[in-house]
């Protein structure tokens, strides 16, 4: 029940601030686009005081494979031994065994969204999650539109996704972002950080981060959702801020999502 109010707190405050500071289709695309922005120049710095010895070195290294090691390629082991066995096969890992229609590793999964912004911009959004085990693929587009404009914003890649616990999945991606009008498409790189604590198979709680480029304009897209159904089926409350340098849009969402 904490869980729950806290949620609701967070999400309730994120509405209340919708109409504070965000900024119209027309600015978000000005700041995204724009090729005048000056280079940003970094600062570098060396010390011999701050030299590290070689063990020093040879002890970083080791620590960071197994880092890499505990993160990735054993978290992905045991997130295949959760889609495809009923008990650990090699990573000697208590979980539960996922089921058709939980939240965790979905199989496929279709959400729609309704987005309600500040400025009077709205948008319609379609996401598609398509994975088999640790492996899968995401592809999402969202329609804005205000009183004077509209833009397509389409985000796809590929996600890693661990799930070392039943309480949590992370999923470390990288693909494409497209924006696009009437007048102009513009793609980059992007880099994808999804993340999802749960509460049970059928109540989660996500926050979905992405990070790009057009330009050097840095553009980034944090969302926060609360998931609530049963098998195959969720309703969702979320809350997006979609960032291009100084512009902001930002504003709540309802939608329901179909998964396997």
């Amino acid at each position: 029940m904490k869980f729950f109010k806290s949620c609701l707190i967070i999400l309730g405050l994120s509405m209340c601030a919708t109409f504070l500071c965000a900024d119209d289709l027309e600015e978000f695309k000005k700041e995204a686009r724009s090729k005048e922005r000056p280079k940003k120049e970094h600062s570098h710095s060396h010390s011999d005081d701050n030299d590290i010895g070689i063990f020093e070195t040879i002890r970083g290294i080791g620590a960071l494979f197994k880092g890499i090691y505990y993160i990735f390629i054993h978290a992905s082991i045991v997130s295949a031994e959760k889609s495809f066995s009923e008990k650990p096969m090699v990573s000697n890992t208590k979980y539960l065994p996922r089921k058709n229609g939980d939240l965790n590793l979905v199989k496929a999964e279709l959400l729609t969204h309704y987005f309600f912004g500040s400025d009077s911009v709205t948008a319609f959004d379609i996401d598609l999650e398509l994975g088999l085990g640790p492996i899968a693929i995401e592809f999402r587009n969202t329609w804005f539109k205000d009183s004077d404009e509209e833009m397509d914003f389409m985000e796809g890649g590929v996600l890693l996704r661990t799930s070392l616990t039943d309480l949590i999945e992370v999923g470390y991606g990288f693909g494409f972002i497209n924006l696009s009008d009437e007048n102009e498409s513009n793609s980059a790189f992007a880099f994808f950080l999804p993340i999802k604590v749960f509460v049970n198979p059928y109540v989660s709680l996500e926050l979905k981060s992405l990070w790009s480029s057009i330009y050097q304009n840095e553009i980034s897209d944090y969302d926060l959702s609360l998931s609530v159904g049963y098998k195959y089926v969720s309703g969702k409350v979320g809350y997006r801020w979609l960032y291009a340098e100084n512009a902001l849009i930002e504003g709540f969402y309802v939608g329901f999502s179909v998964r396997f």
